[in-house]
């Protein structure tokens, strides 16, 4: 498995390209000229969009891929899904523009599973910086989105963030991986399970 991390020009936000096998997957994609080269460079197959929640710096190059890469699948939870078409929830609208997305091919209201090469990508919904969140756990490795982010306080003032739902996030990600898992957040640098504090 391969990660390479790409940072946004809109919010600083970053998205991800994950080589499994011959298999592309695409997290929180960005709709940047550079990002969508790395994409058309890979010798992989783009066959997954995972989407970690619904805000406008985590979707921006929903429309785009699917555009053009029309076998993609889209994954997420329903709230989220439901959220990236609508201007207002998407957020884009507070920035000046109105952004309408693509509803998800695959739906997560709970824990899901989907195989891709000799991997098994696991799919758990978080409710604390989003109501449509949503953790994406590979191997050894977690996206969290912007439910942790590396010495920041978890956004809780947006619409659907909610502290409790954060408190729990928390307490599942350190019961459920081991503390040298790896943390690949919406924001900023990676880092292990082992240094997630509630900051």
């Amino acid at each position: 498995m391969q990660i390479t991390s790409f940072e946004n020009s809109f919010l600083n936000s970053i998205s991800y390209l994950v080589e499994i096998d011959n298999e592309l997957i695409l997290i929180d994609p960005s709709a940047d000229k550079y990002f969508l080269e790395l994409i058309e460079k890979s010798e992989c197959k783009a066959s997954y969009i995972f989407l970690t929640h619904e805000h406008i710096d985590h979707i921006l190059g929903v429309v785009k891929i699917k555009e053009k890469y029309n076998n993609i699948t889209i994954v997420a939870t329903e709230y989220t899904s439901k959220s990236i078409i609508d201007p207002k929830k998407n957020l884009s609208v507070f920035h000046g523009f109105e952004f309408v997305g693509i509803e998800s091919d695959v739906i997560i209201n709970d824990t899901y599973e989907i195989g891709i090469g000799a991997l098994k990508v696991y799919l758990y919904p978080c409710k604390g910086h989003s109501y449509g969140g949503m953790f994406v756990n590979i191997n050894n490795v977690v996206f969290t989105g912007d439910e942790f982010i590396f010495e920041l306080k978890t956004v809780t003032k947006l619409p659907g963030g909610n502290v409790s739902e954060v408190l729990k996030s928390f307490d599942f990600l350190k019961s459920k991986f081991d503390s040298k898992t790896i943390l690949y957040p919406g924001h900023g640098k990676q880092f292990y399970i082992e240094e997630l504090r509630i900051w």
